[in-house]
């Protein structure tokens, strides 16, 4: 079912408006609603400074990328006990996914609050519909996590140009300590992006 036009705003590669100027350089924190990312939201709230943010944490965008499937007691803890401290502390939290199964279909910004009051289980275009028209099961195969690029990575860094054009930005990701070989990995893959660029685009942090 369609979401109402009230709920979201396309974002369109070929329609980005650069954003304003910004006093600082802004830190993302990437939240999967898993433990690793909670734990780190935790961390930044009671020591925003320790953590390179301002104390009033208005540098901080918290993004969740919605892929439609997630377990509905992960939704449930996130609603219960994580948005109340992000609305008490006026952290803005960006929803997104994707559009549609093409790439020509954008990405679909849910919500973009301080005070946000759900996370959004529903999306156009879920993961399950993806993984049901090809026939398939969630992909991972030669440490390759395919599904996570379509319906997380994919997005997340289309939502960051139109963000932050040419802006560097501070990415934060929280992986698991015995998973130092996707954080090494993930990095090595930005420095190819940002090589490519002859630009920053942003600089990952694994905290």
């Amino acid at each position: 079912m369609p979401l109402p036009a009230r709920t979201r705003t396309a974002i369109h590669a070929a329609r980005l408006a650069r954003p304003a100027v910004r006093r600082k350089r802004p830190t993302v924190l990437t939240w999967g609603l898993g433990a690793d990312s909670t734990a780190e939201i935790l961390m930044f709230l009671n020591d925003p400074v320790a953590h390179g943010l301002e104390l009033d944490l208005s540098d901080l965008v918290i993004v969740h990328a919605v892929t439609g499937d997630e377990f509905s007691d992960s939704l449930s803890f996130a609603d219960r006990l994580v948005l109340p401290l992000l609305r008490a502390w006026r952290v803005r939290l960006v929803q997104i996914c994707r559009g549609g199964p093409r790439d020509a279909d954008g990405v679909l910004v849910l919500d973009d609050s301080r005070a946000p009051r759900r996370i959004h289980a529903a999306s156009p275009w879920r993961l399950s519909d993806e993984l049901r028209t090809a026939g398939t099961v969630p992909m991972l195969a030669s440490g390759q996590r395919r599904c996570s690029i379509r319906f997380k990575g994919w997005v997340l860094d289309t939502w960051a140009a139109h963000e932050f054009g040419t802006e560097t930005f501070r990415r934060v990701i929280g992986y698991h300590a015995d998973e130092t070989g996707r954080a090494l990995k993930d990095s090595a893959i930005q420095d190819q992006l940002n090589t490519a660029a002859g630009r920053i685009i942003c600089e990952p942090d694994y905290p």
